[in-house]
């Protein structure tokens, strides 16, 4: 070490400077690791010199210089340093990102030696004498060599830019940071979250709010190019995230605006969940489904890890002759259901049909005895959380035209004149309700079927042969089915139907016939 560097170590009101090395190169990628020992170091420093029964203490964080230049690692010191004390007691110190009126001020100096850096932290009266120092020795990488530029950014944003995935914003879970901003416009945030080495397998939770419509990214395994998990609304325009994360284990969060025009103001809140046993596992396969019963209210949950795959069995009671099947779930996690039967073929799934993230499905009839399959799992391979799941049985409602769910049921309308319309009220009974309706041209014709509401409806046309002339999903307006066709003399049907997708009970909607 050269004699410049020795001669940090001794000042003129003879403080010592402490010297500690941080945490070894035990990952693809160290700087999370690092930077977080660096800011705790730093903040047990000031909770020793200064906590305890003592006055209340201001700081600013002056920045820290490398050949006499100041460098991003005195902006990434001042950025993260005030939300580490914020989460500190025992102390009554404030810590500034920028320079204010506090008494006292924090500046280091750094250099490389070798593959590592040496970092020198003071603490200065308002007087500018030393009250006491600290050297750090951190492991060169890569996240750090970002770090060591001139810090002359100058590309807006706010005070804890520049961050980047490999110099994060290193986090720890109950932080809240209530002035981040998306400035300029593709502006991305990154943050880092390591769950220490002696905890419990745990879930990770990172959301936001505010008006801005925001998109998070989680990535982990030091992988930035392919996210585990995205979000875009899981709370309004806000995302959220839940994943599982192992001791020891870093997470890489990136927040962006839904579309790089985005710009405004948020807060970030994040939170950890201890995870205990799960009394329900194992229930990964369906030979291993749990028992779930009709009517026993709402069951707790969890999918943990990734990847995780909750089943359950579904058993009829063999008193009941017909009945229609309600399962849902509830709670905040984005969840994905298929309902399969006994010989496992998939029968119906849902996404978001109970609302906002929450999977339902309605099905029926069934009848007694008979046993139904249900597979829940996060709509994302990578998401983990809690959720709740309950089954019970509905009455569905009926339009005046049931039975007509078949060609032999199909309900006889006769068309209208040349240049009228026909019209018709249906109610979808079941999410696997269908509505027929049989009529018979004398001479050739242009018809145009349609309809509206806000079922996402599918339409069918067959000739007398059973053979399909035309179909249609979305020809109408919004999500409505619409068919033009020029029809010989003859018999023809018509089937409406939901979209499988989005299909629910006791939607209405019209059928409207036109003769041209």
């Amino acid at each position: 070490m050269s004699i410049s560097v020795l001669l940090l170590f001794v000042f003129f009101s003879g403080t010592v400077l402490v010297g500690q090395t941080g945490p070894s190169d035990t990952g693809s990628d160290p700087s999370h690791q690092a930077l977080s020992w660096m800011v705790d170091e730093v903040a047990g420093m000031l909770v020793r010199e200064l906590g305890g029964d003592g006055p209340a203490a201001d700081i600013h964080v002056r920045g820290i210089t490398m050949q006499d230049t100041p460098v991003l690692l005195g902006d990434y010191l001042a950025a993260s340093l005030p939300v580490r004390m914020s989460r500190r007691s025992g102390h009554s110190i404030s810590v500034y990102s920028r320079p204010g009126a506090g008494f006292y001020s924090i500046s280091g100096k750094v250099f490389r030696i070798g593959d590592a850096l040496d970092l020198f932290i003071t603490l200065h009266d308002q007087d500018g004498r030393v009250v006491t120092g600290k050297e750090l020795r951190l492991p060169l990488s890569p996240g750090l060599e970002e770090l060591l530029v001139p810090a002359n950014y100058g590309g807006g944003g706010d005070l804890y830019e520049p961050d980047s995935g490999s110099s994060p914003l290193v986090l720890s879970p109950g932080d809240v940071l209530d002035d981040r901003t998306l400035d300029p416009e593709g502006d991305r945030d990154w943050f880092a979250f390591t769950l220490p080495e002696n905890a419990e397998p745990s879930i990770l939770t990172v959301q936001s709010t505010g008006d801005l419509d925001t998109y998070i990214e989680v990535y982990r395994n030091g992988d930035l190019t392919d996210p585990v998990l995205e979000n875009d609304d899981s709370d309004d325009q806000n995302a959220r995230v839940s994943v599982d994360i192992a001791p020891g284990e870093t997470i890489v969060i990136a927040l962006r605006g839904y579309d790089d025009s985005e710009t405004g103001s948020y807060k970030l809140i994040s939170r950890f969940e201890e995870f205990g046993p799960d009394a329900s596992e194992p229930n990964n396969r369906m030979e291993d489904a749990l028992s779930l019963e009709i009517g026993g209210g709402e069951e707790s949950f969890h999918i943990f890890p990734s990847g995780d795959l909750d089943w359950y069995r579904i058993q009829v009671p063999r008193t009941r002759e017909e009945a229609y099947l309600n399962i849902e779930t509830g709670g905040d996690l984005d969840t994905f259901m298929e309902l399969y039967s006994a010989d496992g073929d998939l029968l119906v799934s849902d996404d978001d049909g109970g609302g906002d993230v929450q999977a339902r499905i309605a099905y029926g009839p069934v009848h007694g005895s008979e046993t139904f399959f249900v597979k829940v799992r996060h709509y994302e391979q990578g998401g983990t959380g809690a959720y709740s799941l309950s089954a019970d049985f509905f009455e569905p409602a009926y339009d005046e035209y049931e039975p007509d769910n078949g060609w032999e049921e199909a309900s006889e309308l006769e068309l209208p004149g040349s240049g009228d319309t026909l019209s018709r009220n249906y109610l979808f009974s079941t999410p696997g309700d269908s509505d027929w309706v049989r009529f018979t041209l004398q001479k050739g014709q242009r018809l145009i079927l349609r309809t509206e509401g806000a079922a996402d409806t599918y339409l069918t046309l067959y000739d007398e042969n059973r053979r399909i002339l035309q179909e249609s999903d979305d020809d109408g307006e919004e999500y409505n089915g619409r068919i033009e066709y020029s029809l010989a003399p003859g018999t023809y049907r018509l089937e409406t139907r939901q979209y499988q997708e989005d299909a629910r009970e006791g939607v209405d909607y019209r059928l409207l016939i036109t003769a041209e």
